[in-house]
């Protein structure tokens, strides 16, 4: 299983586009992964994000079969986020065999 962690600020566009991209090529080849969204990378999930909002790709990756991916902050995020506390995602990051980060 493949961990993909992203954790740049969104407005990073380049770090955040690359996850984004990576996460959308992962799924759309039904490559078994993990999406971890952490720190200020989680403004990324923003359920009332503008055009053009990381948050609309990041939405649409239910269409590729991944509807749901882990965050380790609470707030008014789409659907698909799952809160989980940071000792379970440091744990499940740990239980893959490959970790990518972002």
């Amino acid at each position: 299983m493949i961990a993909l962690v992203i954790s740049a600020p969104w407005w990073e566009r380049s770090a955040t586009k690359a996850g984004l991209d990576l996460a959308m090529t992962l799924a759309s080849f039904d490559l078994p992964f993990e999406l971890f969204i952490q720190g200020q990378a989680c403004a990324m999930q923003n359920r009332n994000a503008p055009k053009g909002h990381p948050a609309k790709t990041l939405s649409s990756l239910a269409l590729y079969g991944k509807s749901a991916w882990f965050t380790d902050t609470p707030g008014d995020w789409i659907e698909g986020a799952t809160l989980v506390t940071a000792a379970d995602m440091n744990a499940r990051i740990r239980a893959c065999t490959q970790v990518i980060r972002l």
